[in-house]
């Protein structure tokens, strides 16, 4: 920050920079005086005055000029470097307010508060700076709340398994219930819950710091969906839910099998999930555009406008899905690994109540 001793010292700086260049241009303006003017002027005189006499005259004349310009120099070199130390003060008032301004503002980001904002002062390269830290500002203040966010969301996330084993643990030790396989198996899939989460939140954090590989080969993306789709069919049918598809092969794409099978079961998966008992899932592969493009559609309760890129955030649900289970970071980790093989991942709906569709593109292999 700009404080007082260092506002001091800039107008010190300044001040002994603009005298430095008056100096040096005073100095350079008599040295060329010097090393001009007398050959220049003898030889405009000598012609006019002729020898003799003349020549005494025209060396008299030479020295009052070169008195003359010398004082002259002296003069104008002290009303320079008063204009100059006027100037150079000057100049450092307009610069301390606004830098300090931004100095201030970066102690309190580093402080952790990411609301505050640097004023724009009016000058151009500096009102650029402000703008540069203000966007810094704006993005750690965005980072600060996904963070927060998730680490709200995940608390919650956490908590309900956390709780129902502690409890039946509890329960255990004091006698007042059994072991039994059901309680068991209900235990065993809370415990895969969190197991599911956490591993889900790692694969995320290593899709952001970039160390996630990818082993890519040739791949018809008909074939991996209807794998998909041949896997997920047992649950499909325990949920009373009809799963159509529709696969047209013959494309080929450049992917990493694993990651894009676990895409499309993530989508699938979704789809299952918020399809209602009786309602149908349809999934399609096909390729235009120089892309492969796998849909996946349902009857469940749909997504509102506003929703439609937020849901692909951590731990974001759309409207009317409370109390449906899931870890909420599948589709993260759908868009994240799509994104990482250049594809994308997107949503559409026609609004609360109309189900929706999830979009999978992948560029086709060259």
């Amino acid at each position: 920050m700009t404080t007082e001793p260092g506002r001091a010292r800039l107008v010190r700086r300044l001040i002994v920079t603009h005298v430095a260049v008056v100096l040096v241009g005073v100095t350079v303006a008599g040295i060329a005086i010097r090393l001009v003017l007398p050959r220049w002027f003898s030889s405009r005189t000598g012609r006019g005055l002729g020898a003799g006499r003349g020549s005494e005259l025209a060396d008299d004349l030479h020295d009052a000029l070169t008195a003359s310009i010398d004082r002259s120099l002296v003069v104008a070199a002290a009303i320079s470097l008063v204009l100059a130390g006027v100037a150079a003060w000057a100049m450092a008032r307009r610069l301390a307010r606004p830098i300090q301004g931004m100095g201030v503002a970066a102690q309190r980001m580093a402080a952790g508060d990411y609301a505050v904002r640097a004023s724009r002062e009016g000058l151009r390269e500096l009102d650029a700076l402000a703008v540069d830290l203000n966007v810094l500002a704006e993005r750690l203040e965005s980072t600060e709340r996904s963070r927060r966010r998730l680490l709200t969301d995940l608390t919650h996330e956490l908590r309900t398994p956390v709780a129902t084993v502690g409890s039946y643990l509890e329960a255990f030790q004091d006698g007042l219930m059994e072991p039994s396989p059901d309680l068991l198996a209900e235990l065993s899939d809370e415990v895969a819950r969190i197991e599911r989460l956490i591993g889900d939140l790692a694969l995320l954090s290593r899709i952001d710091e970039h160390q996630v590989s990818l082993s890519l080969a040739p791949h018809d993306p008909a074939v991996l969906v209807s794998r998909v789709a041949e896997r997920l069919a047992p649950q499909f049918a325990a949920a009373g839910v009809s799963l159509a598809v529709d696969t047209v092969p013959g494309s080929v794409v450049s992917i990493d099998e694993d990651r894009i099978v676990q895409v499309v079961t993530n989508l699938v998966g979704n789809a299952l999930r918020y399809t209602p008992p009786g309602g149908s899932v349809r999934v399609s592969c096909s390729a235009g555009n120089g892309s492969a493009v796998v849909e996946v559609s349902d009857d469940g309760p749909g997504i509102a406008p506003e929703e439609l890129d937020r849901i692909f955030d951590r731990f974001q649900r759309g409207a009317g899905t409370s109390g449906i289970g899931g870890t909420g970071v599948g589709l993260t980790i759908a868009r994240s690994l799509a994104r990482l093989h250049g594809g994308d991942v997107v949503a559409r709906s026609a609004g609360l109540g109309h189900g929706s569709t999830f979009e999978l593109r992948l560029p086709l292999a060259s």
